[in-house]
């Protein structure tokens, strides 16, 4: 039995999910947790560690908690996307209506035919939980050739168990009609905010946390170890043009925000004779030339042979609503707009909502994450201000962001 501290020493939550999700020696055949909160800050650390335990044939039973806001739609999506690929990963959502119930705990267990690893402390799965925040666990070791230990291993499956229940009624197993539903109830939402957002008194009597204005600092900033490389995109966001002022955008990651018109999600001609038009979204060239590089352009295009001045890049991985698509972009200087060609991308939206594309800093399998804000939510109500460029002629706006 050990206790461990993040920030005390070199061993913290992220790096030992990590090394036991990893470990072949000795192997562990389960990991089963029960984690109050889930975030993509989080997930961006383990989700590479998380597809390999998989891939080893190993199963995974997460039951995650989403009361307070505190699982996000960012955090889920890339375990959801898992879950369609290996039926080894199930996904439990554990919450209770009742107002005065929290799910909160934080147990983490690893185990394989000798025995059970548990990590059992404050440790959500979020980067502060994970790395930066002070935070403690304590981890055993059961043997199950000991009755004692057999024991303790019974009380640990028997918590287990019981928070996945799904006849219970606060359980229920994460599917994609689940997910949606979650989003357009209001359970989970985007996990992005802009700083010091002022504080809606109607929202906070709903229970919804938004940032409070701009406070005198009346705590020390103490020396932090910062967290690893993340394997995945972080979602804390800036206003690009702040954030070129304090740091070098190379550091970063960048989006691209836009509202979406009757041509981005549109069907054009359907009646008899007629084409149905490609599904294609339209950015405009000021928004390409303002930030050439977020798009590649012009390195990454190609000349089409066919159409000279007509400028393509093929393949481009995008991820768009638990799924990793190919998108094609083409510029056309001639038609005064750059196109983003994909299905995908064309009926995830409606005319009014806003598309944000988010450039992965150190892509694995895809460049790009790609949520829809729709119209007449929160996060849309935050996001609306950032797209402060009007194209002209129209009422499309746009904008950057620097996270």
């Amino acid at each position: 039995m050990e206790i461990i501290a993040n920030n005390i020493g070199e061993r913290s939550l992220g790096t030992k999910l990590n090394e036991y999700l990893l470990t072949r020696d000795p192997a562990y055949s389960s990991f089963r947790a029960a984690i109050a909160y889930v975030k993509q800050s989080g997930m961006q650390h383990v989700i590479n560690s998380i597809g390999a335990f998989l891939r080893n044939g190993c199963s995974i039973e997460l039951i995650i908690g989403i009361d307070q806001y505190g699982t996000s739609i960012e955090g889920l999506t890339p375990l959801l996307a898992l879950s369609r690929e290996y039926p080894s990963l199930r996904l439990f959502i554990n919450h209770d209506e009742n107002p005065y119930v929290t799910f909160h705990p934080k147990i983490y267990c690893f185990e394989n035919n000798d025995v059970l690893i548990a990590l059992i402390g404050s440790p959500n799965l979020t980067e502060g939980g994970m790395y930066s925040n002070d935070e403690c666990f304590i981890e055993i070791k059961l043997q199950k050739s000991s009755p004692n230990d057999n024991e303790v291993i019974r009380q640990i499956n028997e918590a287990l168990n019981h928070w996945r229940n799904e006849e219970a009624g606060n359980a229920l197993l994460l599917t994609n009609e689940l997910f949606t539903q979650l989003t357009e109830n209001g359970y989970i939402r985007i996990e992005t905010r802009l700083p010091y957002e002022p504080v809606d008194e109607e929202q906070t009597a709903q229970g919804i946390n938004a940032p409070g204005p701009i406070r005198t600092r009346l705590f020390r900033r103490l020396p932090r170890r910062r967290p690893p490389r993340a394997q995945h995109p972080a979602t804390t966001i800036t206003p690009r043009e702040e954030r070129e002022q304090e740091a070098d955008l190379h550091d970063t990651t960048e989006g691209f925000i836009m509202t979406l018109m009757r041509t981005d999600v549109g069907t054009g001609q359907t009646t008899p004779g007629t084409s149905r038009r490609s599904p294609e979204i339209f950015i405009p060239l000021s928004a390409r030339d303002n930030n050439p590089e977020f798009w590649g352009w012009p390195n990454t295009f190609s000349e089409d042979n066919r159409m000279p001045g007509k400028y393509d890049r093929s393949n481009v991985r995008m991820f768009i609503n638990g799924e990793t698509v190919n998108v094609s972009m083409m510029t056309w200087p001639a038609k005064h707009d750059f196109r983003l060609r994909c299905e995908a991308l064309r009926s995830a939206g409606s005319e009014g909502d806003i598309i944000r594309i988010e450039r992965v800093v150190n892509p694995i399998d895809y460049e790009y994450y790609v949520t829809i804000i729709p119209q007449n939510t929160i996060d849309y109500r935050i996001f609306r201000p950032l797209c402060n460029r009007q194209t002209p002629h129209s009422e499309r706006m746009w904008g950057y962001y620097a996270t």
